[in-house]
């Protein structure tokens, strides 16, 4: 009799358990599968953040690296005209000079001169705007301008073989752009007038090929009767477009000093209006 009753209890104890793990599992809902989060994230990230992202850094990267190349090398980039305008007109020349302030009227010419390499500083930290300019460095600028041509060996007994003048005096005197002394000697170091620099940057201009019939009237100078006779033309043609002013409005200074700040804006004038990219100004008188 006893092992009647137990079986049923048994059973009823079972029924009751599967009704309790039953009821649990209904209430608690679905048990989370290891995995499903991650892989329900993996395509948004692909699809948003990989193709979209990627496109556009590639071809940020595409439009940076051209000017990136121009910034930090300095090598000319097709087209090559548009990058020298480019520069031109948004990277001024910064000047390390202390004696070339931006508050002085030659400033603008300094950065025009050594930005093209046709002047140089005395050091690096000074270009001595107010020092006269000599024989030597003057024949040397025009050199640079005219593109540093070969020359052959020059004649003068006072040029130093391998002084920086040396090869600029022999092709000025090659071409007839400067004369030495009867006695076989150049004086590289002699100062200029500014009548003489005159009368050389007439010279130049004529080997070049320049328009030189251009003649202004110096008499309107109070000092015109100081004018040598050889730079009368070469002073009249450099004053009628517009290579050299007055000193003042009444005083042409032809036997004055020429200064490495007179020397370097009459030489931006000039490779403005007679350079290779440059048309002459329809010039006075």
């Amino acid at each position: 009799m006893k092992n009647k009753s137990i079986i049923p209890n048994i059973i009823g104890m079972i029924i009751i358990s599967i009704l309790l793990i039953f009821g649990a599992s209904r209430c608690s809902g679905p048990v989370p599968q290891a995995g499903q989060p991650d892989a329900a994230k993996e395509p948004a990230v692909e699809q948003t953040a990989p193709e979209t992202d990627a496109g556009e850094t590639e071809e940020a990267a595409e439009e940076a690296e051209p000017a990136m190349e121009e910034t930090e090398s300095g090598e000319e980039t097709e087209p090559a005209e548009e990058t020298e305008t480019a520069s031109e007109e948004t990277e001024p020349i910064v000047l390390a000079f202390w004696d070339v302030p931006d508050t002085e009227w030659f400033r603008d010419s300094v950065a025009y001169v050594v930005g093209r390499g046709l002047m140089n500083g005395v050091n690096g930290e000074s270009f001595a705007p107010n020092d006269p300019v000599s024989r030597g460095m003057l024949v040397t600028i025009l050199h640079r301008m005219a593109g540093a041509p070969a020359a052959g060996e020059q004649g003068f007994y006072d040029v130093t073989p391998g002084a920086y003048y040396e090869i600029p005096v022999a092709w000025a005197a090659e071409n007839g752009i400067v004369n030495g002394y009867p006695e076989g000697a150049f004086y590289p170091d002699n100062s200029v007038t500014r009548e003489q620099m005159a009368a050389i940057l007439y010279r130049y201009a004529q080997n070049q090929g320049a328009d030189t019939d251009y003649a202004a009237d110096l008499s309107v100078f109070a000092d015109r009767d100081a004018v040598s006779d050889y730079a009368v033309a070469p002073l009249a043609w450099a004053n009628a477009v517009k290579l050299i002013n007055g000193v003042t409005q009444d005083y042409l200074e032809p036997q004055g000093q020429a200064t490495r700040a007179q020397m370097a804006a009459i030489i931006m004038r000039y490779d403005q209006q007679y350079g290779a990219n440059a048309a002459p100004a329809e010039p006075e008188g």
